[in-house]
């Protein structure tokens, strides 16, 4: 056939001309390392050999996406994304069919309109379901390394091996991170996952997500507000509190977060006031009486702060503890002004951020004393 040999004639000709219209047009193109646009330049040959084959009779075999995968250097494959192969494609029989037109008479221009419109359309259709078979098979491993980083997580295993996993899903140089910790929303666990990281993608926010029993869990990079970022999460959790954990740098100290946020979830029903989203700081006391070590530590803390800040402390809080938490009461009992309590306590709270007057801040200083005491007993 006289057009098919046209095509074979013409095609490493032809194929070098597209490749330099794609180095004029396509920035990513021209940027591309030598050995890869020599590859480019052999799939565009492929694709005109492929056309003279179909106008022959021989079944398309082509797929620009299939030769990435089985022919193509995998760091080449890893270089093109789908939006680029399509370029590549379109720009391949654009070029292919103005160099035919304008050897071919009116009616043989028509069929051959047709046949590269069909083909053509034969290609597209291999590359985009070739395409979605690699993103749902990515999906689908992405969401086994997401659960086992956050199984691994929950039952603090080996951060190496977390790390490793973590690595897969390019986390390595992840910042500002912090983890959310509520209930399960009533629907699939996986499309509960989805819903979490589909509302991260709206945000330009980095997130690994799972499920734990009725605990949905999410990890959070790349927010700098914690607590608008869980309220704007809170959406797509279940019923209840929900918990975050403090904000860390980098991902190899996402494991405090994580552990802090679980432990905080664990003991809110002990808070008699439920709210929709609480930092797992404001839940130390709970935490602490419901034996988390990371809660109990931070209580003990406090508690020789206290001590060796100013020896006055400890004894004018247990004191106004005992007394109901009356300033004048206090003073009297210390034969002290009432002024002098009023003083130690703002000394207090500016140097650990908690006022003993203010009943939330009173009950978590009382338990860091009980945790205190014990622990020197």
């Amino acid at each position: 056939m006289k057009l098919t040999q046209i095509i074979k004639d013409n095609q490493a000709h032809w194929a070098t001309t597209i490749v330099n219209k794609l180095e004029e047009s396509e920035p990513w193109f021209k940027a591309a390392d030598p050995n890869h646009r020599a590859w480019l330049t052999l799939i565009t040959q492929r694709g005109i050999n492929a056309f003279a084959d179909w106008l022959n009779g021989v079944p398309n075999q082509f797929s620009t996406s299939s030769f990435f995968e089985n022919e193509a250097p995998r760091d080449l494959a890893l270089s093109i994304n789908f939006e680029q192969i399509v370029s590549v494609t379109q720009k391949i029989f654009s070029f292919v069919e103005n160099e035919l037109v304008s050897l071919l008479n009116e009616n043989e221009k028509l069929e051959v309109q047709v046949q590269l419109l069909r083909f053509s359309r034969d290609v597209a259709f291999a590359t985009a379901l070739a395409y979605a078979r690699a993103a749902e098979a990515r999906s689908a491993w992405d969401a086994r390394l997401e659960a086992k980083i956050i199984d691994a997580l929950i039952d603090q295993e080996d951060f190496s091996e977390i790390e490793i996993n973590a690595a897969g899903l390019g986390w390595t140089e992840a910042k500002d991170i912090f983890a959310i910790v509520g209930r399960k929303p009533k629907k699939d666990s996986a499309l509960a996952v989805a819903e979490i990281h589909r509302a991260a993608r709206n945000q330009d926010l980095l997130t690994i997500a799972g499920v734990r029993g009725d605990m949905l869990i999410a990890l959070i990079s790349n927010s700098k507000n914690p607590e608008s970022t869980a309220r704007y999460f809170s959406a797509r959790f279940g019923e209840g509190s929900l918990v975050y954990g403090r904000l860390v740098e980098s991902f190899e100290k996402v494991s405090l977060s994580t552990r802090e946020a679980i432990a905080g979830y664990l003991a809110k029903s002990a808070m008699s006031d439920q709210v929709r989203v609480i930092s797992a700081t404001e839940l130390l006391p709970e935490r602490a009486i419901n034996s988390d070590p990371l809660a109990q530590a931070h209580l003990i803390e406090i508690y020789q702060q206290i001590k060796n800040v100013d020896p006055h402390w400890l004894k004018t809080l247990e004191v106004f503890f005992s007394v109901g938490g009356s300033l004048e009461a206090t003073a009297r009992n210390l034969h002290i002004h009432v002024n002098t309590v009023r003083y130690r306590f703002k000394g207090l709270q500016q140097a650990i951020g908690l006022s003993p007057t203010t009943p939330r801040d009173g009950y978590c200083l009382q338990v860091a004393i009980s945790l205190g005491r014990l622990k020197e007993d």
